[in-house]
């Protein structure tokens, strides 16, 4: 099987360029990138994680805004009117019909002293829900983590496949200069030269396919890190470890989803979400009882069309009769108010209309049509489907573990097949390169058995690479920490 595809150098290079100039910027790196630095990277500027972290705010805002229910609201009205014609003063509450202008200010505390648990409850929901985000974060970030380890490790396999193309090119270059000595000297035949040459040939394509498929391999290891496209983009010189025989894994998918269950932030999430939905069925079943509040008020106000009048009170002698006979007049002196109108000042009016008040709130609901049953049950109905889906989030866990484990031990198994099919093969090329060199082998024969070992080689390094791959996901899926050693 054929790891590589054929793009023309110059084609992958515009291909990088491009994406490079499509960029905002490129990162500015001191040196070779190491899987950490990349990890790292990708978890500053993967748009997942971002998303998420502005849920956990959102959420973080919910639970604060909760707990300040628990307080008193205050709150201050004000309000200026103006009013024309006929109409009743708000403050004298008697006809006038002018125009005036007037004023209400006021200043009004509510405190809800008892709802049936609802706040408190509204405060455990919400408490939850932060929590569920948070894993949420925890859970995409350990992903993207694999992800960029999985694209990592495909650009140091490319990068390993590059390094056995040009070993096999360099190893036909020698039986080429030895062979083209042998034909100088007469003593081999000039097809024996042209194999080799065509050999050669073939190697220099496989070199170009596997620098292509480097190139490629770091461009999805940018797209996945979210960093912008750049050609001198590289990492770090990294050693894998001596792998030898392979073992399997030495964790059964039981004991693997056991870990699992306990460590893994998807299912903790789940759990967290199921224990909000809770929460929000307590707060409500509270909208079933009587809600007592409390409130009070500070009020006054203005208004033009009222006056203030300077009164004086003089005496005035009045005529209150005629003396029969006489002719004589009888008289009496009475007060006389005078009542002299002046503007009410602003201020004056504010501090004569103050008024204070507090009242006792309670609030018994009787019949609502049916709006507290129905998000009674609702709340239940939302219980039942994170119920579900923390089932179904265990169920794929344990299916995703299943068939990983499988996948890394036919792996395993394969790497180990592979390297005993190269060790034969190695052997078999050996054989026939010394009777080629001796001239009892053609030069088909050399090629052939040149081109079978070179393919159990590179097979072997990509059976490496994902026996290493499979370890690595289901170290994964235990929250082990993903590195290369």
């Amino acid at each position: 099987m054929n790891n590589f595809i054929e793009i023309p150098k110059c084609v992958l290079f515009a291909m990088v360029l491009f994406a490079s100039f499509m960029g905002s910027r490129a990162y500015a790196q001191g040196g070779p990138w190491t899987l950490d630095q990349c990890v790292d990277y990708a978890y500053e500027n993967n748009l997942s994680i971002r998303q998420s972290l502005l849920e956990v705010r959102n959420s973080q805002n919910t639970y604060t805004q909760s707990q300040w229910e628990r307080g008193p609201a205050l709150d201050a009205n004000i309000s200026q009117g103006w009013s024309f014609g006929r109409t009743v003063d708000p403050f004298s509450n008697q006809f006038v019909s002018q125009s005036f202008n007037f004023n209400n200010s006021s200043l009004v505390l509510s405190w809800t002293i008892f709802a049936g648990g609802q706040i408190r409850h509204n405060i455990q929901q919400n408490n939850y829900s932060l929590t569920a985000s948070q894993l949420n974060v925890e859970q995409v970030k350990y992903d993207v983590a694999l992800n960029v380890a999985t694209a990592y490790l495909n650009v140091l396999l490319n990068q390993e496949l590059l390094n056995v193309a040009i070993k096999q090119r360099e190893a036909t270059q020698e039986q080429l200069d030895r062979t083209q000595k042998l034909f100088n000297a007469g003593s081999v035949a000039i097809n024996q030269v042209v194999d080799l040459q065509a050999q050669l040939a073939n190697d220099e394509l496989n070199i170009v396919n596997a620098e292509n498929q480097v190139l490629l391999s770091k461009l999805n290891l940018m797209q996945v890190m979210n960093l912008p496209a750049a050609d001198d983009f590289d990492l770090a010189i990294t050693t894998l470890p001596d792998i030898g025989r392979a073992e399997i894994y030495p964790q059964a998918p039981a004991e693997i989803y056991v870990s699992a269950e306990q460590t893994w932030a998807g299912i903790k999430r789940t759990e967290m979400s199921i224990r909000s939905s809770e929460a929000s069925v307590e707060a409500a079943q509270g909208r079933r009882y009587p809600t007592l509040s409390f409130s009070a008020n500070l009020s006054s106000g203005y208004s033009s069309a009222r006056t203030l009048f300077d009164q004086s009170i003089s005496s005035q002698t009045q005529i209150i009769g005629v003396v029969d006979g006489t002719g004589q007049t009888v008289s009496t002196t009475v007060p006389v108010v005078d009542r002299v109108p002046r503007d009410y000042p602003f201020l004056q009016q504010y501090g004569d209309n103050f008024g204070q008040g507090f009242s006792f709130n309670l609030r018994i609901p009787i019949f609502n049509r049916r709006q507290i049953s129905t998000g009674i049950q609702n709340s239940k109905l939302q219980v039942e489907r994170n119920r579900l889906e923390a089932q179904n989030v265990r169920v794929q866990l344990r299916q995703n573990i299943e068939q990983s484990y499988n996948d890394a031990r036919a792996a395993t198994i394969s790497y180990n097949a592979q390297r005993q099919q190269l060790e034969a093969l190695q052997l078999a090329f050996e054989t026939t390169e010394r009777r080629f060199n001796a001239g009892a082998a053609s030069a088909v024969d050399f090629n052939i058995a040149k081109i079978n070992r070179d393919r159990a080689e590179a097979d072997l390094v990509r059976a490496k690479y994902n026996h290493i791959f499979r370890q690595k996901v289901l170290d994964y899926y235990q929250n082990k920490p993903i590195t290369l050693d």
